[in-house]
């Protein structure tokens, strides 16, 4: 509570004030001291609003600081978001750059499989031969996929460190947020008990200012208001200005009394609001935060299990093309390798042919899968249609329902207003009532004293 509040409470207690006043005048004067006091807090909440942030239009009111505060942290929000939206887009790039690559890997070494399984079954010495040809000719194209594969293998290592340095990078952001999220609970937890303080002023709960502990603790409380670290800086900024422009402070930073209740209702209900919009803001943004935490381990998991299966496949091919160089460099070196057996035009036409019947069998096999499939997604589609002209016809019976029951609740609405309305009136008046009798209740006490002293 500010310096003048407490003045005010101080005069309306003593014997001598009281001696001379009304029970109406004390209440104008209880009211006014605080008044006085709220208005004070809040043009000094509002200077030093202004000196943290240096802007001119942050000193209106102190409720346009908290609006400030509020927009600010909306825009961490959502630079946390696009820092979120942003690692994510890296990522799910990096694996759509990745897969087409493993898939070719794959569809290369399926087919290099299936060429070697057709000319390795030979039993003569001919054939025998034949093979060895064909692995020295296959050697050099077996050398190059294998560094192809390394090469990837290398290439997603790197991007892999790559992504963890960018988390790195993205941690003290989330840990920023974190400490905001803090300190704004911290702050509704202050402005409940602003609130709270407030009410009490609004009712008249001053009766604890007429006992002697509380007038020793109010004359302490006053003297480090004055001498408060606030109310320095509050004088220096206004001398400050004073001296700048060499006019004394506008009209709109001096606190107006007369319309200070519409005002500090007004700032209350945009403050409400704007915390609304921040705690969803809030909320929202945790959710995308942990939702990308948890994709981005899954992926990092699935990355880390696949590299471990491609290099655990890739092993045996790799040594067993090492060999196979080894053994064939070595026959080169001393003159004895295999060479290479001329087929004739016809069995050249024959192996063609055989090639070329196998080729079909499979593409017959695969023609009528795809029409057996395609007869069954057609079934679906039948069903799936007569499911949706059901789901239709009952949304569109329930929708009647609703709205039937839409009119009845909208009839029903009109009276239970009024019924409200009727209910606030007698309450409001209640409590100017209940202030009343408390106002006269303290007024007795007072006169009571005096008349025992």
């Amino acid at each position: 509570m500010s310096t003048t509040a407490l003045s005010s409470a101080k005069n309306a207690r003593s014997p001598g004030s009281n001696a001379a006043v009304s029970p109406g005048s004390r209440l104008a004067s209880l009211r006014e001291g605080a008044s006085t006091g709220v208005a004070k807090d809040e043009a000094e909440s509002d200077a030093l609003g202004g000196l943290a942030g240096g802007d001119a239009e942050g000193l209106a009111a102190g409720a346009m600081s908290g609006l400030a505060e509020t927009a600010t942290e909306a825009a961490a929000d959502e630079l946390g978001d696009a820092a979120a939206e942003d690692q994510a887009n890296f990522f799910s790039g990096k694996l759509v750059e990745v897969i087409p690559q493993c898939n070719e890997i794959e569809g290369e070494r399926d087919l290099n499989g299936e060429l070697l399984g057709e000319e390795a079954p030979r039993t003569d010495e001919g054939d025998v031969n034949n093979v060895g040809c064909s692995s020295a000719a296959e050697s050099l194209p077996q050398e190059e996929q294998e560094e192809t594969e390394e090469q990837i293998i290398i290439r997603l290592q790197k991007e892999l460190r790559e992504f963890e340095a960018y988390e790195k990078e993205m941690q003290p952001n989330l840990n920023m947020y974190e400490d905001i999220i803090e300190l704004r609970r911290e702050a509704e937890q202050l402005e409940d008990d602003r609130k709270r303080a407030l009410l009490q002023i609004d009712l008249g709960d001053i009766s604890s200012y007429y006992d002697g502990d509380v007038e020793r603790e109010v004359e302490e409380l006053e003297a480090a208001v004055e001498n408060s670290y606030l109310q320095a800086c509050w004088t220096k900024e206004r001398q400050r200005y004073i001296a700048r422009n060499e006019t004394d402070l506008p009209e709109w930073w001096r606190v107006n009394v007369k319309d200070l209740s519409s005002r500090l209702k007004d700032a209350r209900a945009s403050f409400d609001s704007s915390n609304r919009v921040a705690q969803d803001l809030y909320r929202a943004h945790e959710v995308k935060v942990n939702a990308t935490t948890d994709s981005r381990d899954k992926a990092k998991a699935e990355i880390f299990n696949g590299m471990k299966a491609e290099i655990e496949a890739t092993k045996g091919e790799r040594e067993r093309l090492r060999q196979l160089q080894k053994d064939q460099l070595f026959h080169l070196r001393r003159g004895t390798h295999v060479k290479d057996q001329l087929l004739t035009t016809t069995k050249e036409r024959d192996i063609r042919e055989a090639r070329v019947a196998d080729m079909e069998s499979k593409l017959v096999q695969q023609r009528y899968a795809l029409n057996n499939e395609m007869k069954e997604l057609n079934g679906d589609i039948e069903g799936l249609k007569r499911l949706l002209t059901d789901q239709k016809h009952a949304s569109r019976e329930t929708l009647e329902t609703l709205k039937k029951q839409h009119v009845a609740v909208d009839s029903s609405r009109g009276e239970l207003s009024e019924a409200r309305e009727k209910y606030e009136r007698e309450n409001s008046e209640l409590m100017l009532l209940k202030h009343d009798l408390q106002t006269v209740l303290h007024y007795i006490r007072v006169r009571a004293r005096e008349a025992d002293k």
